[in-house]
């Protein structure tokens, strides 16, 4: 009879040491108990250094078809005046745009040369090469293996110039495209720079900035052009939102720096002017930290969407929080409530903008921070009267044509029912708890109907006043008469 053999699935085991070096991978393949320890199959393999495995680790990623087949998001993926890094690079629409870049990696030089003539453009050049097998595992690997090192390493080298110089030098930028490529491309260049498929690695374009400015300079271009687009003013940011503190190493600074342009947007409009501000959304009442009935649970994470103006019947205010994204706080008193939401300009580009940020959520990212931002906004704005409010408050900021059209700007946003149930679930449960209190809803109708403006403030307190003094006159008519 023959002996029969089960073989389990393999085993990855991970032992690691004290020096990355020697770290280990064992794939183990066990048999049945039947067999000896002996029979067992060890097979070591050669450790990967640090910078390979970062590289395999974060990849720019390609958008995901079923996200390019919703006639939704026609053309919020594709660059329209210039192509970044190898995705898309020699189409037959892009290609106006390299004598811009060529322009642009031409002056990059020139400056550098000025202040050290030994950083001419073969200098560069050879930066780039020496780190081009790195480059290459940051894309996908059909799209690079067409490319030798050398015309892939012209092509980082050129591209990473042009991101550089749009950091350093945001301001010069419009009128460059205006020459190069004509007046319409000024919109589309912006927004082509914040494509997840046209993105190169930020550790190339920060190492240019350090060779070209120095660490400290190129840190401070940098915060000046992440707070100047994305906070709105240009002294915000004192400190790199990616550097925790000035101690930091390099490799620890590399493990925290962004991907891509796109991400250190994100890591910017989600970090916290106060880390400890709000530390009771994130830290109680998440639904995944208790213990609930089914009935409970599918309540607290299916709570009802409710408009702006919706909520301001339920004696809720609305006022600004901070430019973070995460910054959404709601506090109960005992006749209304105040809800603080983060300022935000909503612009031609911001559709392309969040589709892009959402989609690389979608493919690399375990926080659905901006898309849960997106949602939660999705379900205040429901009509041009909502989005008034939240302008008048000075939350909303808009260069579009009419409030409808920033309605209809966030509608046009697909999330794909992906959302994080905690981001958020304190608030939606104060708020739900809130417009669920009669005694505080009945006092908010009434401030709602009789006192929302102070000529029916006046008129009511008129009117008292003339009831009292006819209750009076009464009185002492009737006291005179007996």
């Amino acid at each position: 009879m023959s002996e029969e053999v089960q073989l389990s699935t393999p085993t990855l085991v991970r032992t690691s040491m004290e020096d990355d070096d020697d770290t280990t991978t064992t794939a183990t393949t066990t048999k049945s108990s039947a067999e000896s320890p002996s029979d067992n199959i060890k097979i070591d393999i050669p450790p990967a250094s640090s910078d390979s495995r970062r590289l395999h680790s974060r990849i720019i990623h390609r958008v995901s078809p079923h996200l390019r087949s919703d006639t939704n998001n026609r053309r919020m993926f594709d660059p329209v005046a210039l192509s970044l890094g190898p995705y898309h690079h020699g189409k037959p629409d892009l290609r106006r745009a390299e004598a811009l870049k060529d322009h642009m990696l031409h002056t990059f030089v020139s400056d550098s040369v000025a202040a050290d003539e030994t950083k001419d453009k073969r200098f560069f050049h050879n930066q780039i090469l020496k780190c081009i097998s790195e480059i290459r595992g940051h894309y996908d690997r059909a799209a690079v293996d067409s490319f030798d090192d050398e015309s892939l390493s012209e092509i980082i080298l050129r591209d990473a110039c042009f991101v550089a110089t749009c950091i350093a030098d945001p301001f010069s930028l419009p009128d460059l495209i205006r020459t190069h490529l004509g007046n319409p491309m000024t919109v589309y260049a912006t927004q082509d720079l914040l494509l997840l498929e046209n993105q190169i690695p930020f550790w190339v374009v920060n190492r240019l900035l350090n060779l070209r400015f120095g660490e400290e300079e190129a840190d401070a271009y940098i915060c000046q052009h992440l707070s100047l687009l994305c906070l709105g003013s240009s002294r915000n940011l004192t400190r790199l939102p990616w550097k925790e503190n000035d101690n930091d190493d390099e490799e620890q600074l590399h493990q925290h720096q962004p991907l891509h342009l796109l991400e250190a947007y994100r890591i910017t409009l989600l970090q916290r002017e106060s880390p400890n501000k709000l530390s009771t959304l994130t830290s109680t009442d998440s639904y995944s930290s208790r213990t609930y009935s089914i009935r409970t649970l599918y309540r607290y994470i299916n709570l009802p969407f409710r408009s702006v103006t919706y909520l301001q019947r339920k004696g809720i205010y609305f006022g600004p929080s901070s430019t973070c994204y995460k910054d959404i706080l709601f506090t109960s008193h005992w006749c209304y409530g105040m809800l603080r939401l983060p300022i935000d300009i909503i612009s031609e580009h911001s559709k392309s903008f969040f589709c892009n940020l959402i989609a690389f959520e979608m493919s690399s990212s375990d926080d659905l921070a901006v898309t849960s931002y997106v949602n939660f906004m999705k379900s205040l704005l429901e009509s041009p009267e909502d989005v008034k409010v939240l302008r008048e408050k000075g939350i909303l900021f808009s260069d579009l044509g009419s409030d409808k059209e920033v309605v209809e700007a966030f509608k046009e946003i697909r999330t794909y029912g992906i959302d994080d149930c905690d981001s958020f679930a304190y608030v939606k449960k104060q708020l739900d708890e809130h417009c669920n209190s009669r005694a505080k809803t009945w006092v908010a109708e009434l401030i709602h109907n009789y006192f929302h403006s102070p000529w029916s403030a006046i008129a009511l307190f008129a009117a008292t006043f003339l009831l009292c003094l006819t209750f009076i006159q009464t009185y002492y008519t009737v006291k005179a008469a007996n």
